[in-house]
Protein backbone atom coordinates (compact mmCIF):
# COMPACT_ATOMS: atom_id res chain seq x y z
CA UNK A 1 0.00 0.00 0.00
CA UNK A 2 1.30 3.43 -0.93
CA UNK A 3 0.83 6.07 1.73
CA UNK A 4 -0.05 9.58 0.73
CA UNK A 5 2.46 12.20 1.71
CA UNK A 6 1.33 14.33 4.64
CA UNK A 7 -0.52 17.49 3.81
CA UNK A 8 1.33 20.72 4.46
CA UNK A 9 0.35 22.56 7.63
CA UNK A 10 -0.69 26.18 7.81
CA UNK A 11 -1.34 26.55 4.07
CA UNK A 12 -4.19 28.62 2.72
CA UNK A 13 -5.61 27.40 -0.56
CA UNK A 14 -7.10 30.25 -2.58
CA UNK A 15 -9.61 29.94 -5.38
CA UNK A 16 -12.78 28.01 -6.09
CA UNK A 17 -13.19 25.64 -3.15
CA UNK A 18 -14.24 22.74 -5.39
CA UNK A 19 -11.11 22.99 -7.51
CA UNK A 20 -8.88 23.32 -4.43
CA UNK A 21 -10.50 20.35 -2.69
CA UNK A 22 -10.25 18.23 -5.85
CA UNK A 23 -6.43 18.48 -5.59
CA UNK A 24 -6.39 16.97 -2.09
CA UNK A 25 -6.25 13.22 -1.43
CA UNK A 26 -9.35 11.34 -0.27
CA UNK A 27 -9.62 10.62 3.43
CA UNK A 28 -6.99 13.20 4.34
CA UNK A 29 -8.92 15.74 6.41
CA UNK A 30 -9.82 15.54 10.10
CA UNK A 31 -12.17 18.51 10.25
CA UNK A 32 -14.17 20.64 7.84
CA UNK A 33 -15.65 23.93 8.98
CA UNK A 34 -17.56 25.93 6.41
CA UNK A 35 -19.72 29.03 6.34
CA UNK A 36 -20.86 28.80 2.72
CA UNK A 37 -22.70 31.36 0.60
CA UNK A 38 -26.41 31.47 1.46
CA UNK A 39 -27.57 32.47 -2.04
CA UNK A 40 -28.88 35.67 -0.42
CA UNK A 41 -29.65 37.59 -3.60
CA UNK A 42 -32.13 40.23 -2.56
CA UNK A 43 -34.18 42.36 -4.89
CA UNK A 44 -35.13 44.71 -2.07
CA UNK A 45 -33.82 45.45 1.39
CA UNK A 46 -34.04 42.94 4.21
CA UNK A 47 -34.01 44.05 7.85
CA UNK A 48 -33.40 42.23 11.12
CA UNK A 49 -35.88 42.49 14.02
CA UNK A 50 -33.82 45.40 15.40
CA UNK A 51 -34.32 47.15 12.02
CA UNK A 52 -30.63 46.90 11.05
CA UNK A 53 -30.07 46.18 7.35
CA UNK A 54 -28.95 42.73 6.17
CA UNK A 55 -26.23 42.94 3.53
CA UNK A 56 -27.20 41.10 0.39
CA UNK A 57 -24.89 39.64 -2.21
CA UNK A 58 -22.67 42.26 -3.81
CA UNK A 59 -19.56 40.25 -4.74
CA UNK A 60 -19.36 38.31 -8.04
CA UNK A 61 -18.10 35.11 -6.33
CA UNK A 62 -21.29 35.00 -4.24
CA UNK A 63 -23.77 35.34 -7.10
CA UNK A 64 -25.62 32.48 -8.80
CA UNK A 65 -27.80 32.51 -11.91
CA UNK A 66 -30.56 30.71 -10.04
CA UNK A 67 -31.42 27.97 -7.57
CA UNK A 68 -30.25 25.18 -9.91
CA UNK A 69 -26.76 26.69 -10.18
CA UNK A 70 -26.60 27.28 -6.43
CA UNK A 71 -27.78 23.73 -5.69
CA UNK A 72 -25.15 22.31 -8.07
CA UNK A 73 -22.42 24.34 -6.40
CA UNK A 74 -23.59 23.27 -2.93
CA UNK A 75 -23.89 19.58 -3.81
CA UNK A 76 -20.43 19.70 -5.42
CA UNK A 77 -18.54 21.12 -2.46
CA UNK A 78 -20.47 18.97 0.04
CA UNK A 79 -19.50 15.84 -1.96
CA UNK A 80 -15.87 16.96 -1.85
CA UNK A 81 -16.10 17.47 1.92
CA UNK A 82 -17.43 13.93 2.35
CA UNK A 83 -14.66 12.52 0.09
CA UNK A 84 -11.91 14.37 1.95
CA UNK A 85 -12.94 13.45 5.48
CA UNK A 86 -11.05 10.70 7.26
CA UNK A 87 -13.28 7.82 8.46
CA UNK A 88 -13.56 9.45 11.89
CA UNK A 89 -13.55 13.01 10.48
CA UNK A 90 -15.95 15.68 11.66
CA UNK A 91 -17.78 18.44 9.85
CA UNK A 92 -19.28 21.70 11.13
CA UNK A 93 -21.36 23.57 8.57
CA UNK A 94 -23.02 26.87 9.24
CA UNK A 95 -26.48 26.82 7.71
CA UNK A 96 -29.41 29.10 7.10
CA UNK A 97 -32.50 28.81 9.28
CA UNK A 98 -34.44 25.64 8.47
CA UNK A 99 -31.73 24.04 6.31
CA UNK A 100 -30.41 21.48 8.82
CA UNK A 101 -32.15 18.34 7.56
CA UNK A 102 -31.62 19.11 3.87
CA UNK A 103 -27.92 19.89 4.32
CA UNK A 104 -27.43 16.78 6.47
CA UNK A 105 -29.10 14.60 3.83
CA UNK A 106 -27.02 16.05 0.98
CA UNK A 107 -23.78 15.80 2.97
CA UNK A 108 -24.44 12.13 3.70
CA UNK A 109 -22.62 11.97 7.02
CA UNK A 110 -23.93 10.83 10.37
CA UNK A 111 -25.53 13.89 11.95
CA UNK A 112 -24.35 14.35 15.51
CA UNK A 113 -26.49 17.38 16.15
CA UNK A 114 -27.59 20.86 15.24
CA UNK A 115 -26.15 23.80 17.14
CA UNK A 116 -28.51 26.68 17.78
CA UNK A 117 -27.89 30.40 18.00
CA UNK A 118 -28.97 32.65 20.87
CA UNK A 119 -32.48 32.87 19.41
CA UNK A 120 -32.79 29.07 19.42
CA UNK A 121 -32.54 28.78 15.60
CA UNK A 122 -30.50 25.88 14.17
CA UNK A 123 -27.37 27.42 12.62
CA UNK A 124 -24.77 24.65 12.45
CA UNK A 125 -24.89 21.02 11.32
CA UNK A 126 -22.40 18.85 13.22
CA UNK A 127 -21.62 15.57 11.50
CA UNK A 128 -19.23 12.62 11.43
CA UNK A 129 -18.25 10.63 8.34
CA UNK A 130 -18.85 7.23 9.93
Amino acid sequence: MVEASPLPSDDILEGDCRAAMARLPSGSIDLVFADPPYNLQLSGELHRPDNSRVDGVEEAWDKFAGFAEYDGFTRGWLAECRRLLKPDGRVFLEIGAGQGRAVSAILGTKTLGLAVDLAGISRCVIGRKS
